[in-house]
């Protein structure tokens, strides 16, 4: 893990902080460049804190993750594992703070199909936190943050960086 310091960029909705290293977008960005006309994806681990969330992993995509033009569609069981490895190593302190994925534009914004699965998984993920993230990468170092609520299905915020 890294340390936090200079580097970290802020991003706020109006309920709730989340810490992004630098090193994180950069990351992202790199998998924009990477098989550029398809999508890729993965998921975000950080840690939670009374007054905000940070953001130390983002896990690329496994084999198993099918990629499309358009479209791409993560594996539970690969990223099961990659959150119970490090939810391990961390001793209970990292855990599973959403999904990410890249879109080929300059300017990325969650489609009709981003919002279902990220409210779908919401629903459905066994975790304490009643929130998850989605980042989504755009061309030229472009990002997109939001925050899914359980208790506003139908809102996806948008973070800002602050």
């Amino acid at each position: 893990m890294r340390e936090q310091g200079l580097n970290d960029i802020w991003f706020s909705d109006e309920s709730r902080r989340l810490r992004v290293p630098l090193w994180i977008l950069e990351k992202l960005s790199r998998y924009t460049g990477q098989r550029s006309r398809l999508e890729l994806g993965g998921i975000l681990l950080g840690r939670t804190f009374k007054e905000h969330d940070e953001i130390t992993e983002l896990v690329g995509p496994s084999r198993k993750d099918v990629a499309g033009l358009f479209s791409f569609l993560r594996k539970k069981e690969p990223a099961q594992e990659q959150i119970n490895t490090a939810w391990n190593k961390s001793g209970g302190h990292v855990v599973y703070l959403g999904e990410w994925h890249t879109h080929p534009g300059n300017e990325p914004t969650p489609s009709v199909q981003d919002r279902d699965m990220i409210r779908q998984a919401v629903r459905t993920t066994e975790m304490e936190l009643e929130y998850l993230y989605l980042m989504i990468g755009g061309k030229g170092g472009s990002c997109w943050i939001g925050r899914q609520t359980a208790g506003r299905p139908a809102v996806l915020s948008h973070m800002t960086q602050i």
